[in-house]
């Protein structure tokens, strides 16, 4: 009987249906496409043991004039910076009370439970939130609470006008107050929401019944179908001035991070520096220009107090902190042309990107006296959040609101084989949580996003753009930053850091796991399909490529046999690939020798052992004719 190759077509198409793809991948998770042949992507591991507090959806690195190299991180509940295997908190001091009035605590022995006490704290119009962090010093030992219980960063938990509490360790002895007359309470800046809040009913939505381009079949006049935020995610713009530090708390005051000073400092505001001038007293994002201006985006305009999320303004060039133009410095300011708010920005080689609710606008340096020019280069071109957009090389990619675009000097919708696959099952709600990142040793760039019944990152779109595919996984990670002065791609999941493409398992648990990965086909047939098949023997091609051998692993290899195109699925496990236990990786089952009728078949690889990684080439069936479809 005849073999038949089977040499399908990089990348997965879900934007047709299984049958119409025939010849071509279905479906796959955790497994890219190189040189046009699928293969399991590599493991992660911890990239520290230590870990950090809140979800983590800014990661910035550069380098100190000593060579040192530092990441900085933003999450829900702090800013970090990390540096070799340790983090470092620099979360802003928001507020201090110096000294609180005489005895502020106040303790409850009817809350001593496992060794812990929960204190109440009483402090006149602190400001704080749920969740935030405060750390008090001078306090005194009472009612057997240790000071140094006390004198430590503590979290506020339940607020009730000017008091609030917190939990500390050991038990109280009595129901009294206490502390003494010099406790000093220092405020970080309190925490941002983590979970888009929305509003429903009627006006929801935009006018005209369509949904970031996804129609919602409600009639003029009638209750919405969908939901619109109300309160954003708090993010974190960061962006390096030098060896230091400029970031900011979304559509809040922005900070200064003085390497020189040490790893054990925190931030302070830009508008303390020394010889600050007229700095903005807030930004939607900051940045620095090639040009070495320090840049904020929706701001307050020179003399007012209100913020304007088109403005944009800059300090004078080499000078983070004068923000006053004058005709000795080139400081300045620009309204964007197109839109009423801005969302994000990036910053290439040739000019500033900058996303607006309704248009991209390019940010050029066209020197003095204007400094900077501003045009619009794409109406109409939208970005679902402000982390959606990657850079690559001179190219930056992104996801619209329905659409994937790139701009390499113009802007282009890609071609996207997963496109209805990824716009109809994603949280609209939840968008600003899409994190774009890139892993060029792949020719990746990637969109880690909430699907439609997530509220948290749990699926990954990617786009190689050197061979122009798509493919699919279900890996969640809620930052990104590929390699550049670290060995591989770190992404970032609940308060760890994972170093990627170094192991063939999954590093999140403890002990170490399978990455269980699988790509499946659409179905193939012999000529027209107008003829059952028979097929009596399969041929393996695979590669498994880093596995250790010696474990007795394998991968399992399916046909899946199909009726109609309509028809549901069948399942023959064809078997097992066999790395044996003495075997070189390179080595694996010859063939496979199987009975199945059917008028089309899918192939199916799956494996699920740990540290086992393989490479698809080009497998074989032995099928004949066996009768006419009726």
């Amino acid at each position: 009987m005849p073999l038949m190759k089977l040499d399908f077509k990089p990348g997965i198409n879900r934007d047709s249906t299984r049958y119409a793809n025939t010849g071509g991948w279905w479906d796959c998770d955790n497994v890219r496409f190189r040189l046009g042949k699928p293969e399991q992507i590599g493991g992660w591991e911890k990239l520290t043991s230590a870990s950090f507090l809140g979800n983590c959806r800014t990661m910035i690195e550069w380098s100190n004039l000593a060579g040192d190299v530092d990441v900085g991180m933003g999450t829900n509940l702090k800013a970090y910076i990390m540096r070799g295997s340790a983090f470092y908190d620099i979360t802003p001091i928001r507020k201090t009370t110096n000294p609180m009035a005489n005895n502020p605590f106040t303790s409850d022995t009817a809350t001593n439970s496992g060794g812990f006490t929960t204190i109440t704290v009483t402090d006149n119009s602190h400001g704080a939130v749920t969740g935030s962090s405060v750390i008090f010093s001078g306090a005194t030992t009472f009612n057997s609470i240790p000071a140094a219980s006390l004198n430590t960063e503590l979290i506020i938990t339940v607020l009730t006008g000017n008091t609030y509490t917190v939990t500390v360790a050991g038990a109280a002895s009595a129901s009294s107050a206490g502390g003494g007359a010099a406790v000093v309470a220092t405020y970080l800046l309190n925490i941002s929401t983590d979970t888009t809040t929305t509003g429903s009913g009627w006006g929801a939505g935009p006018w005209g019944g369509e949904y970031f381009g996804v129609a919602t079949n409600t009639g003029w006049g009638a209750a919405a179908a969908t939901t619109i935020s109300s309160t954003q995610i708090g993010l974190w713009s960061m962006a390096n001035y030098g060896e230091d530090l400029l970031y900011c708390q979304r559509n809040g005051p922005m900070y200064y991070w003085d390497e020189t000073l040490g790893l054990a400092t925190r931030g302070t505001a830009l508008s303390t520096q020394s010889g600050a001038i007229s700095v903005p007293l807030m930004a939607t994002e900051v940045a620095v220009s090639n040009e070495r201006h320090a840049i904020a985006f929706g701001t307050n305009a020179l003399g007012d107090t209100v913020q304007d999320k088109m403005l944009v303004r800059w300090a004078s060039r080499e000078n983070p902190v004068d923000w006053l133009p004058t005709a000795q410095n080139s400081a300045g300011d620009l309204r964007l042309i197109m839109g009423s708010q801005f969302i994000t920005h990036a910053v290439t080689s040739q000019e500033i990107l900058i996303w607006t609710n309704a248009a991209l606008h390019s940010m050029r340096y066209v020197g003095v006296p204007y400094v900077y020019g501003i045009d619009v280069i794409a109406p109409k071109a939208s970005i679902v959040g402000p982390k959606a957009k990657v850079l690559v090389n001179d190219s930056c990619y992104w996801m619209g609101r329905g659409k994937f675009y790139d701009f390499s000097g113009r802007v282009n919708p890609l071609v996207c084989t997963l496109e209805n696959y990824v716009f109809t099952d994603i949280n609209y709600d939840q968008l600003y949580k899409v994190y774009a990142g890139s892993n060029m040793t792949f020719n990746e760039v990637m969109w880690f996003y909430p699907s439609a019944n997530s509220q948290e990152v749990d699926r990954v779109v990617i786009y190689n753009y050197q061979d122009k595919i798509w493919y699919k996984g279900s890996m969640s990670r809620t930052a990104w930053l590929d390699r550049v002065s670290q060995d591989h791609p770190i992404g970032a999941s609940g308060g760890y850091l994972y170093s990627h493409e170094t192991t063939n398992t999954d590093g999140s648990t403890n002990p170490v796991s399978a990455i269980n990965s699988y790509i499946e086909s659409s179905p193939i047939e012999l000529g027209n399909g107008d003829q059952f098949m028979f097929v009596s023997r399969i041929i393996p091609d695979i590669t498994f490529r880093g596995s250790e051998s010696g474990t007795g692993c394998y991968i399992t290899m399916n046909l899946i046999p199909q009726d109609w195109p309509g028809g549901s699925l069948g399942t023959t496990v064809v078997n097992e690939v066999d790395m044996g236990t003495t075997v070189t990786v390179e080595e694996y089952t010859n063939r496979v020798d199987l009975r199945l009728r059917a008028r089309s078949v899918a192939i199916k690889i799956t494996n699920d052992w740990t540290g086992v990684g393989w490479r698809l080439g080009e497998p074989r069936i032995e099928a004949r004719p066996d009768g006419r479809k009726t």
